[in-house]
């Protein structure tokens, strides 16, 4: 290989590895969408069985389970950061984020089918 050839070389594996990130890109999206479009169906069906409230604890409940679970797993020294200040700053956002949930929830409860979709989630 001559010294021409090898700037050639290089300049087409970038070139072939941006042209791969697109498609991952797309790839992701789509997933993204999916699975953020199924949930106004899992959660229409929920709201059938469950009050908005109810539900919504529920999920919330499940999402910390979770969450400790991570966090005493993989994350152990994130842990020893925890203070009263954060855990405080933590529950005052999950209260605001908690509330708009609920507020979604019970406005399914009154959209038609076809319109859910337009609402944010």
């Amino acid at each position: 290989m001559s010294l021409l050839e090898k700037p050639f070389k290089k300049a087409e594996q970038e070139k072939s590895d941006t042209m791969k990130q697109p498609i991952f890109a797309d790839i992701t999206l789509l997933l993204i969408t999916i699975i953020w479009g199924s949930t106004f169906v899992l959660v229409q069906n929920a709201i059938d069985f469950l009050k908005p409230f109810s539900f919504n604890g529920i999920r919330f409940f499940i999402a910390a389970i979770i969450l400790i679970f991570w966090l005493f797993l993989f994350e152990k020294k994130q842990l020893k950061q925890l203070n009263k200040k954060l855990i405080l700053t933590g529950v005052f956002i999950g209260v605001w984020l908690f509330l708009g949930y609920a507020t979604q929830t019970i406005g399914l409860l009154y959209t038609p089918h076809p319109k859910q979709g337009l609402l944010p989630d």
